[in-house]
């Protein structure tokens, strides 16, 4: 066979850090044969922009009796990565709050953790600095910066582009929040706050140039879209709100800034839209495209050649995580690979649960 083109990371809530390898033909393996074991309650993987460094954080979940176990022994974990792409846990930070997601700098130096109160963190939602040491271990900034209300909670935190700012959507608040990014890591605010036009908004996305930011609403089967002004504001766009299928989750843009993805959890589809000129999303051909049940979360290969899905059925048939391939053509539209799915050994897919890595 061939050799890798990138290689996959993805987590889950049952626990676990499945590695795959991913091929220039679309194709997916194991680079592992067994998940990393882990704690419960996972959303989310992040790696440093090096690829030394990868983290994720246990806690309490949903759905699973043993995630919800896990809400008492909150950590966020350190793995170094090899050159060969295997996995060495290099640290444990105990949490005493739920963690949901994380953003790291460009730079690699900071993270920054979204935590929150109660189950996947739905309450009194705050924001996590930690300042990455040069043996890739977070040391943390201070106390948590709580994003200003109850109902601000599951705390997904995204940075723009050019790093200067951090945007966080509230689900039950209904609005999006942000704050501004100082040179060195640090974080002031929060600054600014808007309503979404969509009800549970959870998951933002930047265009690749940073002026237009997609926010799913899963519970209206919607996409606001906005302009980020150059104060770092939100104008939301004539057209917007857009309609997708049931439970828009975890979009994702690919690097030349042409198309956005989202995954339809409850409508197991694809929606797939072109990035105008003007921000304006139009549907690609062929869009929503179906997949396998309860489709969670997108990635795109490092040379934009590839969408790969990470699904498992919503609290059926065991919730068992598969990838599967897509090839993005020219128009966006997408082209199933032909490839079987590939189980991961992982349990209910949620959150932006899955890393891409060049070889």
């Amino acid at each position: 066979m061939s050799k890798p083109v990138d290689r996959m990371y993805v987590v889950a809530q049952g626990g676990g850090i499945a590695a795959l390898n991913l091929y220039g033909d679309g194709s997916v393996d194991h680079l592992v044969a067994d998940p990393y074991p882990t704690g419960a309650g996972t959303f989310c993987v992040r790696t440093t922009p090096d690829g030394k460094y990868l983290y994720t954080a246990q806690g309490m979940g949903l759905g699973l009796p043993y995630s919800i176990r896990q809400a008492r022994k909150p950590a966020l974990l350190t793995y170094s990565i090899a050159d060969d792409g295997t996995l060495t846990k290099i640290d444990e930070f105990a949490l005493d709050r739920t963690p949901v997601a994380m953003a790291v700098s460009a730079d690699g130096r900071n993270l920054y953790l979204g935590v929150g109160n109660g189950p996947a963190g739905f309450f009194r939602g705050a924001i996590a600095h930690h300042r990455i040491r040069d043996d890739g271990t977070p040391a943390p900034v201070g106390e948590p910066i709580r994003m200003g209300r109850f109902l601000d909670g599951a705390p997904q935190p995204y940075l723009t582009p050019d790093g200067k700012r951090l945007y966080v959507a509230s689900v039950f608040a209904k609005s999006v929040v942000w704050f501004d990014v100082a040179d060195d890591g640090a974080l002031s605010g929060p600054v600014g706050r808007v309503k979404s036009s969509g009800l549970f908004p959870i998951t933002p996305v930047f265009s690749t140039s940073g002026d237009y930011l997609y926010v799913a609403n899963e519970q209206s089967k919607s996409i606001t879209a906005f302009h980020v002004a150059g104060d770092g504001g939100l104008v939301e766009l004539p057209d917007s709100p857009y309609a997708t299928g049931k439970f828009p989750h975890n979009p994702v843009a690919t690097a030349d800034g042409r198309f956005v993805y989202f995954a339809n959890t409850m409508s197991h589809s694809i929606d797939g839209f072109a990035i105008g000129a003007d921000g304006s999303l139009t549907r690609v051909p062929g869009a929503p495209v179906a997949t396998e049940p309860g489709p969670a979360m997108l990635a795109v290969s490092s040379d934009g050649t590839w969408l790969y899905l990470i699904s498992s059925p919503v609290f059926k048939e065991g919730s068992k995580v598969v990838v599967t391939s897509f090839r993005i053509d020219d128009d966006g539209s997408l082209q199933p690979s032909g490839h079987e799915p590939v189980p991961t050994g992982l349990v209910f897919a949620d959150g932006p649960s899955a890393a891409v890595l060049p070889v």
